[in-house]
């Protein structure tokens, strides 16, 4: 039964390639490759579904082997454009780990083109639909940091339609400075995954302009403190972050107590496939279990625009069209017990 969270329009900061491409799409792949997984699509959506950390890392593995080729990587932009749509996302900023497709003898450039292609047809094929989108590039801290920078030289230096930014990924090894430091110089955004108080202390060292996790933050005066002070957006995947560990559950995810602190909360997937959600049902999660309100989801995306990597006139475009959404007609009365509680 559709619901006043489908029309809604959002933007998702946050959503991994290898996580969120529809079950269909994925039985597809399988099927052409002539794996068992291709004939069934619901029992693909129970193989890939996670519990843990460890089985959404099997999961990734899994549907990155399933990308082999440049076509195969297009195909999949294709088929998450596609979803976006459809679940009314405006915008989107899609994160890509280049090296995880080494298998397929592509460049970082070459992997991030193709991606970049299937998204563009995603948003030509359908002319009552907008989405907007950006790529942004995994800097992984357990790689060669001389690798990982001659791979963002390659891709700006080559130019790839989308890149929007990179994301800093791993609590431990060398930070790769040098990669850094050229996403900054190109204007890239710039963010950091970080849950551990450490971790985010160095975000803010880093100078990162958005957080990804920072579920210590809420329970950290120091950490508040600069956070608020700077209004330094943190990107929240709640049901991503259960299935991690990060957080105990919806219930308890520290969001609310990160709102009342004065943080810029703003809330994404990561992972939608693997962890069984999507934004509407993040939205309607937040609302069973946090007691989110229709004007706690209006304004999660409006946060959401504010902390995107999007220029002045898109921002603006996106802005007024949430702002046509809420004078719009309602379907029907809503109220307490209803799909949405106002």
């Amino acid at each position: 039964m559709a619901t006043i969270l489908d029309t809604l329009p959002k933007v998702d900061l946050h959503c991994h390639l290898d996580g969120a491409l529809p079950v269909e799409g994925l039985a597809h792949l399988a099927a052409l490759r002539g794996l068992p997984e291709g004939s069934d699509a619901e029992a693909l959506a129970n193989r890939i579904r996670c519990t843990d950390i460890a089985t959404l890392e099997a999961a990734r593995a899994w549907v990155r082997g399933l990308l082999t080729s440049a076509e195969d990587l297009s195909t999949a932009g294709l088929l998450l454009g596609r979803r976006l749509i459809d679940e009314a996302v405006l915008h989107a900023e899609i994160v890509v780990d280049p090296s995880a497709y080494g298998h397929t003898g592509l460049s970082g450039w070459e992997v991030l083109t193709a991606v970049s292609a299937g998204l563009m047809e995603a948003t030509q094929e359908r002319e009552e639909a907008f989405l907007s989108w950006g790529l942004l590039v995994e800097l992984r801290r357990d790689i060669d940091p001389e690798a990982t920078a001659a791979m963002l030289r390659d891709v700006r230096v080559e130019g790839v339609p989308g890149i929007a930014g990179v994301v800093l990924v791993g609590e431990t090894g060398p930070i790769p400075t040098e990669a850094w430091e050229l996403a900054k110089e190109a204007g890239l955004g710039r963010v950091v995954v970080a849950s551990g108080r450490a971790a985010v202390a160095e975000a803010l060292q880093l100078g990162a302009q958005r957080i990804v996790g920072a579920v210590a933050a809420a329970q950290d005066p120091e950490l508040v403190l600069p956070l608020r002070a700077h209004r330094l957006p943190i990107v929240a995947c709640p049901t991503a972050q259960v299935l991690t560990g990060a957080a105990k559950s919806l219930a308890t995810h520290p969001m609310r107590k990160m709102k009342d602190a004065g943080l810029f909360v703003v809330v994404a997937t990561g992972w939608p496939t693997l962890c069984d959600t999507s934004m509407p049902r993040e939205l309607e999660a937040l609302a069973k279990h946090q007691s989110w309100r229709l004007d706690d989801a209006r304004n999660a995306t409006t946060r959401a625009i504010e902390a995107g990597f999007m220029d002045a006139k898109l921002r603006f475009h996106l802005a007024r069209t949430v702002e046509i959404w809420r004078h719009r007609p309602m379907p029907g009365p809503v109220g307490k017990g209803d799909n949405w509680s106002l």
